[in-house]
């Protein structure tokens, strides 16, 4: 597999952040960088949920969050790819600059706020490339979804969403967890999220019934939990019918060691400083 990223960064990190990844994205989109050859490798392969991944190198939620770059990525190589987050109506998410890079630390922080362009979109470029699926390279496609930030019903907005996406992808990942929406996090405590994942496993079986087939759904969770909100997590999850974790969203923590100019920004961290915790 080519790694062109070292003969590409001196251009994209001419540019500031967020405008890096609006580049990338275009290229993408429009299907301008090398396709990476098919690794097909029996020693890569497993099966989760049902699903068939063909290695275990995945593109995570945040990256394409409104599925416009999907033609691009299904030729680099990933084992599964996972839009998102998308929210039910359009927000613009927090004000700029609100994406850093912390080159010296191989990390970036992020107060984004769930920007995105709304379901109606995010589930028109999930039918598209469902349309034509045959044509592209084997990969299973996830959708994480969210609520809006200013919504009065945080359970109705997931339910929305669920509906939205359940015969559009292969699974779907509920994103309780970025530390840049107020009071999402919230929804990891006990009680809020035995409440969500009951709603949400109930609609998921109504939906099964209708359309016949079992979507499977995981939920996303913070890096930055107690060892005690960690465990009621687990049980909750355990008794839920939920199929699993993402492991784990950005963290407010691990600054302390930082080096680079921005490392006392507000925000999520991600990146190598990431690893250990996760």
């Amino acid at each position: 597999m080519f790694d062109y990223f070292p003969l590409v960064q001196p251009f994209i990190y001419r540019f500031d952040p967020e405008k890096a990844h609006k580049i990338a994205l275009f290229a993408l989109k429009h299907n301008l960088l090398p396709k990476q050859p098919e690794i097909s490798d029996p020693m890569l392969a497993s099966r989760h949920f049902n699903l068939d991944f063909k290695n275990p190198i995945g593109l995570s939620a945040g990256f394409d969050k409104n599925a416009e770059a999907i033609p691009g990525l299904v030729h680099q190589g990933f084992g599964f790819i996972e839009t998102g987050t998308s929210t039910p109506r359009p927000q613009e998410g927090n004000p700029r600059p609100r994406l850093f890079r912390l080159t010296e630390d191989s990390a970036i922080i992020n107060r984004l706020g769930m920007p995105n362009k709304g379901s109606e979109s995010y589930i028109l470029k999930l039918k598209e490339f469902k349309a034509k699926r045959g044509i592209y390279p084997q990969v299973v496609m996830g959708a994480n979804i969210g609520k809006n930030k200013d919504t009065e019903d945080d359970k109705a907005d997931y339910l929305t969403m669920l509906r939205a996406v359940y015969d559009s992808c292969d699974y779907i990942t509920l994103n309780i967890s970025s530390p840049n929406t107020p009071g999402l996090r919230q929804l990891q405590k006990k009680d809020m999220l035995a409440g969500l994942v009951n709603a949400v496993t109930t609609t998921r079986r109504e939906l099964a019934q209708q359309q016949g087939n079992h979507v499977p759904i995981l939920v996303k969770i913070a890096p930055d939990l107690t060892e005690d909100e960690q465990t009621d997590i687990a049980e909750i999850i355990m008794a839920s019918g939920i199929d699993g974790l993402v492991v784990g969203n950005t963290t407010i923590s691990q600054r302390s060691r930082l080096k680079s100019a921005h490392a006392q920004e507000t925000g999520g961290l991600s990146g190598k400083p990431l690893f250990a915790l996760s």
